[in-house]
């Protein structure tokens, strides 16, 4: 073989080389994308699933509570609430400046203007007045 012949067949073989390369090169970008889009969509999916689960239960809530509303004391209770209570019954109102209740203190979360108590202390206080 002649040496012109063999550096064509060189070049080439180099030529093929290099295509190789950036056709490989491709691949993994194009499945590295593939995969990052697959992985933030998959979390999207995990987000969406769990908010459907939280509105199917408030679906089911809803559901329960207007099972409640459709029983004979449901109705019975919305009647009153709108005023039709029973003969003999006094509709019992708030007059309009009323003022509003003191804020209801949740269960395990003591006030924190006042300092802590002893239970003595109260129980003192509940009988016999402060």
């Amino acid at each position: 073989m002649s040496s012109l012949h063999r550096g064509l067949l060189q070049g080439r073989r180099a030529a093929a080389l290099v295509f190789g390369l950036f056709v490989v090169t491709g691949l993994v970008l194009v499945f590295a994308g593939t995969s990052t889009r697959s992985t933030t969509i998959e979390a999207e999916a995990e987000r969406l699933r769990a908010e459907n689960a939280l509105l199917q239960e408030r679906v089911a809530e809803g559901d329960r509570e207007l099972a409640i509303y459709q029983t004979e004391a449901g109705k019975l209770w919305q009647a009153r609430a709108l005023g039709y209570g029973e003969e003999g019954e006094k509709r019992i109102v708030l007059p309009a400046n009323a003022p509003s209740p003191e804020p209801i203190v949740p269960l395990g979360a003591g006030r924190t203007d006042e300092a802590p108590r002893a239970p003595l202390d109260a129980w003192l206080e509940l009988l016999f007045g402060g």
